[in-house]
């Protein structure tokens, strides 16, 4: 009886050893899921800033789809990134184009007071 009662607690004890350590890998396999969603992210990112007109959607789907990561979990960083990106660029390119001519404008402008010489600064 003693017998039966020491290899019970032994093979308990030897569940809970190895329930902890699974406990530790699942959250450092956790922890490098996030890391590569988060990598991914941002490389796609990347990729969508090349055309400088889609800059402002880009920066706005990245900014939901982190938060979104961050909140629920979610695994799917493409598809919620294309998805959010696709939304958000109809609405967005148009003032993209007008923030981007803005600058376009400032740039002339600069140029044009630097070549008069009214502007004078050394440091443009």
């Amino acid at each position: 009886m003693r017998t039966a009662f020491c290899s019970i607690t032994k093979n308990r004890h030897l569940y809970m050893v190895k329930e902890a350590a699974y406990a530790k890998r699942k959250s450092v396999i956790a922890f490098l899921n996030k890391m590569a969603d988060l990598i991914l992210l941002n490389l796609i990112f990347l990729l969508c800033c090349i055309p400088v007109v889609t800059i402002g959607p880009a920066i706005t789907a990245l900014y939901a789809v982190s938060l979104r990561s961050v909140r629920y979990g979610d695994g799917y960083v493409i598809q919620t990134f294309s998805g959010r990106l696709s939304r958000i660029l109809n609405s967005l390119f148009v003032v993209g184009m007008i923030g981007l001519l803005f600058v376009c404008l400032l740039v002339i402008d600069l140029f044009f007071w630097r070549n008069v010489g009214i502007f004078s600064c050394p440091y443009l």
